[in-house]
């Protein structure tokens, strides 16, 4: 009886550490967040809006769909994905834009974006962690930080219990505004991408009173997801 007894105490513990464990509230691991399966794909919404000062604004929709597809191992011995993009644009069918490469490592997730690799997310992600998204390219010094670990986010079409929030960019000066940020939910990969880059009228009558010169601003929002 001493020895069942113990050997339940000793499941309880276990059960309580796995509770206790940010890694398992909120899957901090990271691979969770960016799954690579051949056939997973993601429609999005975008909403893309062209500023120019002295002519009306622009507002442009559209569809696109990025899809998982084949893989193969490179040298290094990690299997990489090839991602397909596509747009739609009203009234028209599907067209596949370009090709993209996606692949993780022990301590990263990886894709070329671009013609450039780009670290998309250190491992394993938690709060607050910073780290240069340009590290394997030779553009300038990128730091990309990761926020609202395995907090829910709901947006027009569709609620996730488990997100995680990178914020490539987020810049803000009397000349500029410059936002770029991805959400990403467990199990499903990207449902929300944000791009601001604005330019701010710099003469005396205006500087500072955030009126654009020009530039744009393009919302991204997941609509469907599933695995073809």
């Amino acid at each position: 009886m001493r020895t069942i007894h113990l050997l339940r105490n000793f499941a309880l513990l276990l059960i309580l550490v796995s509770c206790s464990d940010p890694s398992q509230r909120t899957g901090n691991v990271g691979f969770e967040y960016l799954p690579l399966q051949t056939g997973q794909f993601v429609e999005l919404d975008v909403s893309r809006t062209n500023y120019q000062r002295f002519q009306p604004d622009e507002t442009i929709r559209y569809l696109t769909r990025e899809t998982i597809g084949d893989s193969f191992m490179n040298s290094d011995s990690e299997r990489v994905f090839n991602i397909k993009y596509f747009s739609k644009r009203p009234s028209q069918d599907w067209k596949q834009d370009s090709i993209g490469l996606q692949w993780r490592t022990k301590d990263k997730i990886l894709a070329q974006e671009g013609g450039k690799t780009i670290v998309r997310m250190r491992l394993p992600v938690s709060n607050g962690l910073r780290w240069n998204g340009n590290l394997l390219n030779n553009q300038n010094e990128r730091m990309f930080e990761a926020s609202r670990v395995g907090e829910p986010h709901s947006d027009t079409y569709l609620s996730f219990p488990n997100t995680i929030t990178i914020i490539r960019q987020d810049d803000s000066t009397l000349l500029s505004r410059n936002r770029y940020i991805e959400i990403y939910a467990r199990d499903v990969g990207l449902i929300r991408r944000e791009r601001i880059y604005l330019q701010y009228c710099y003469t005396a009558d205006c500087l500072g009173k955030g009126v654009i010169n020009s530039g744009w601003r393009e919302i991204s929002i997941i609509q469907k997801h599933g695995k073809q």
